[in-house]
């Protein structure tokens, strides 16, 4: 479904930086309708800590401004969630409410097999003592009816499964590492530094007290199941491998630390709400000025890399070649009609004849779903004698470089982007980097 609403998008604003904005105003707008409907059902103490975290969530609004399926599937699950939890709307609303959104969360995105039973055990937990024979009917038949709307889309996830499935999961342990960094600092800054070192202990605490010393009230018993399942399922499917995958999660985690705080006596309340909005707009600050964040392409200048690819072509008297393995730059070079060669075509592409006059820009960035061998091979393709190193220009310095290849023992570069320009100096025919990879693994020169 996020593919039809991404193309109606790109068809109305003809943009589609405008369709990424579009997903960070609606991952906004749910954050702010799920804090308006829960505001007055929560403890008065802990409307402010919650505040804070819904309106400087950078982690939500940096996954939400992009083109895939999370900015649609993260806001409206924050809506039904906070229908379910505080609504005052009839239970025969919320049930039908709950099962329209679970299918229509469904056909977003087939991650609401881990969603759906989170809004389901919230519903059932809050009425537990309510049902009537006539609720439980009605329930019934909702979950029938949604089962039945939602099989098509089933059929399809376990065709795609079969093939596929081994490539969205990892193992227990990597899962549960990356849901915990998601859902205890963020994603918004980097996890091994020293803020969300400090940050970490402070939720840490939060957490140990809300757990084992503040009395909890049915909405806090609510929330921690439902965390508690939507986590183990996450992490038991492997689905929480990749960070962005567990933010729907954000709101719950939201609602204990608010809880937390508002348990603490005055003096540790406001030195605790003080660290969280100090926390939360480093990681909002972060996000607008796309800097030290857990997501590194977020942290690269494309607008940078575009304006001086820009200044390379406008100096050159030939024609420019950029050869590179970055698809979101690589998409700008095609939207303002810049020459490169790629590795995104599975198709060879033809070989590129080049002479005294033109010019040629390497980009290097972080290798990605590319092996080391692979980027390594692909710059050896341009160690040609016709090819005359003339600059070397680096932007988006990584700060976490160091600790990065230490963690994930694998090189990660300085900065983030990287461009060597060369002038041609005598007839060469340079071989296409479209294709490549698929030649590379074919064993082909």
């Amino acid at each position: 479904m996020h593919y039809i609403i991404n193309k109606a998008a790109f068809d109305l604003f003809g943009s589609w930086e405008a369709v990424k904005v579009l997903g960070a105003i609606l991952n906004a707008l749910g954050l702010a309708i799920f804090g308006f409907i829960a505001f007055d059902k929560i403890d008065p103490r802990a409307r402010l800590s919650l505040g804070i975290l819904l309106a400087l969530c950078g982690t939500t609004i940096m996954w939400g401004a992009s083109l895939r399926w999370y900015a649609y599937f993260n806001p409206l699950f924050a809506v039904i969630l906070g229908i379910i939890l505080f609504s005052d709307l009839s239970l025969t609303r919320r049930t039908l409410i709950l099962a329209a959104g679970i299918v229509l969360l469904f056909y977003v995105n087939y991650e609401t097999l881990c969603a759906a039973p989170v809004l389901v055990a919230a519903h059932l937990l809050r009425e537990r003592k309510n049902f009537r024979r006539s609720d439980i009917i009605i329930l019934l038949v909702a979950g029938v009816a949604g089962f039945a709307l939602c099989l098509p889309q089933l059929l399809v996830f376990i065709e795609y499964a079969r093939g596929h499935g081994a490539n969205q999961t990892a193992s227990f342990l990597s899962a549960l590492s990356q849901i915990a960094i998601t859902l205890v600092v963020g994603n918004a800054v980097f996890p091994l530094s020293v803020a969300a070192g400090v940050y970490a202990a402070l939720i840490a605490a939060l957490g140990v007290y809300f757990l084992f010393v503040k009395p909890k009230s049915d909405i806090d018993w609510i929330v921690l199941i439902g965390l508690t399942l939507g986590t183990l399922l996450m992490v038991v499917t492997g689905i929480a491998m990749k960070p962005r995958n567990s933010v729907f999660l954000l709101p719950l985690v939201f609602l204990i630390i608010a809880s937390a705080v508002a348990a603490l006596p005055p003096l540790w309340a406001r030195a605790a709400i003080a660290l969280i909005a100090a926390f939360q707009l480093l990681g909002a600050v972060n996000v607008a000025w796309h800097r030290d964040t857990l997501k590194g392409s977020f942290n690269i200048d494309y607008r940078g890399s575009l304006a001086t690819i820009t200044a390379w072509k406008d100096q050159c008297k030939g024609k420019l070649i950029v050869f590179n393995h970055d698809s979101p730059l690589n998409y700008l070079l095609e939207e303002n009609s810049i020459g490169s060669s790629s590795v995104f075509s599975p198709q060879r592409g033809t070989d590129i004849a080049a002479h005294p006059g033109d010019c040629v820009v390497l980009t290097k960035t972080y290798a990605g779903t590319l092996n080391g061998d692979e980027v390594a091979t692909l710059y050896r393709m341009l160690d040609n004698p016709a090819l005359k190193q003339v600059a070397v220009k680096q932007l988006s310095e990584d700060r976490y470089a160091a600790i990065k290849s230490w963690v994930g023992k694998e090189p990660f570069p300085q900065y983030s982007i990287e461009f060597v320009e060369y002038d041609v100096t005598s007839d060469v025919t340079l071989p296409a980097w479209t294709g490549a990879i698929k030649r590379l693994d074919e064993g082909q020169d």
